[in-house]
């Protein structure tokens, strides 16, 4: 199992969009599941 971490304390948008879409991307590219955690302080 490998992992993946992804940090940036910074406000704004389009920070979750791109998380959604690297990992449908590895997803498709490795017929693998992934896991997503967005853990947004700002939610």
């Amino acid at each position: 199992m490998k992992s993946f971490g992804f940090f940036n304390n910074k406000g704004g948008v389009g920070k979750t969009t791109l998380l959604c879409n690297v990992a449908a991307s590895l997803a498709i590219e490795f017929d693998k599941k992934v896991l997503v955690i967005d853990a947004a302080s700002s939610m």
